[in-house]
């Protein structure tokens, strides 16, 4: 097979597979007035807007956690955690918040700005140094990369003209004849030889690479592994615990971390077994290789604490006077958060996104909730 014909294959599954990704509700949960709750009752109007989200798009997990002026008000588990639908989802389980690891990855570019160890102008792939895999050349178009863009998805991949490299894992594999997915650095040199969609700064569309590059200059700047910097600069200093990397098989996973209700088949990229199907979120991709961009695992109170010290856009928070707001969503999972002007902090995450988890609805419906509170806790 030609190196033409095998590109325009990985493109054509890669396609398929973002899209496949969607993931699907399996037609069945808990209605409001069964589903149980645990945690903390004090917000009724947060329990409402969640029963009624879960039961409009069958999800049957998920977690909730309100701050008012940095001290949590309302934090509460609602439905199941487990497979079988008995066991109650309780406040501290873990869960993948998908793309809001990607707020973390804006915190630690800001603070090594901050520190003078990085600029923003500063072109990204020279820093990296990084050489094309054998056989491969590199493409100078990319030496115009900028941290900046990154930052703003203005790098020059747009996954909906071509794919989304940390999502064909697999057919990466396959074409270097590799046996396991590849990491970061690998899926890194790989790029370095692919086409850019557009220049530069010229345009903007969402990229998870982009993250995951940032998030190895992080390592090249500080000589230590990506989630090491995150713990020693971002989270112990504020008394983060419960944020980690997450890990694609159930075997892997801590015993807090919830099932993902997602049934749809992927291929086995974790074991690079392009004929075997499993379920999306268990070895469908690989986690391990999201950095940056996808990877962790999170409480919804870790991330209250995270949100009390960062705004979402990763610069240190002071006073109250902004909004922000960031979503994320992988094969059963669906993460939220959103800072409020009046010192009021949102993290909300599920266990199931379903076809359309409709961001603006879930949003939509917790400032509903948020403005119907008359008065809040002390």
């Amino acid at each position: 097979m030609s190196r033409l014909t095998r590109r325009d294959a990985l493109r054509l599954v890669g396609a398929l597979s973002v899209g496949g990704l969607a993931g699907c509700a399996d037609g069945s949960s808990s209605g409001a007035d069964d589903r149980p709750t645990t945690g903390d009752h004090t917000l009724g109007p947060f329990d409402r807007a969640m029963a009624e989200f879960m039961d409009d798009h069958t999800i049957p997990g998920g977690v909730l956690a309100v701050a008012k002026d940095g001290a949590v008000v309302h934090e509460r588990g609602y439905g199941y955690r487990d497979a079988d639908r008995t066991d109650p989802m309780v406040p501290d389980t873990q869960l993948r918040i998908a793309s809001l690891s990607k707020v973390f990855t804006r915190a630690a570019v800001r603070t090594l700005v901050r520190q003078d160890r990085l600029a923003l102008a500063q072109p990204v792939f020279p820093l990296l140094g990084l050489d094309p895999l054998p056989g491969e050349s590199f493409n100078t178009r990319l030496d115009g990369i900028t941290v900046r863009h990154l930052l703003d998805h203005r790098g020059g991949w747009d996954r909906e003209a071509s794919y989304d490299p940390l999502f064909v894992q697999l057919d990466i594999a396959l074409e270097r004849g590799w046996d396991q997915p590849p990491a970061p650095r690998e899926i890194a040199r790989y790029m370095l030889s692919e086409p850019l969609q557009f220049g530069p700064g010229e345009s903007v569309a969402y990229s998870n690479f982009g993250y995951m590059v940032l998030a190895l200059v992080v390592e090249e700047l500080t000589g230590t592994d990506y989630q090491s910097y995150l713990d020693r600069e971002l989270f112990d200093p504020h008394g983060i615990s419960d944020i980690e990397p997450g890990r694609s098989l159930p075997a892997d996973r801590p015993d807090r971390e919830t099932w993902y209700f997602d049934e749809m088949a992927c291929r086995n990229t974790v074991k690079v077994q392009p004929l075997e199907l499993v379920r999306c979120p268990d070895g469908g991709f690989h986690q391990e290789a999201t950095i940056g961009a996808g990877e962790h695992i999170a409480t919804a109170r870790s991330l209250l604490r995270f949100m009390r010290a960062y705004w979402l856009n990763g610069r240190p928070r002071e006073g109250d006077q902004q909004i922000w707001s960031f979503n994320g969503t992988l094969p059963g999972t669906f993460s939220m958060a959103f800072q409020h002007t009046d010192g009021v902090d949102v993290a909300v995450i599920f266990n199931q996104r379903g076809y359309d988890p409709n961001y603006l609805a879930a949003r939509r419906r917790l400032l509903d909730a948020l403005d119907a509170v008359e008065r809040w806790p002390v």
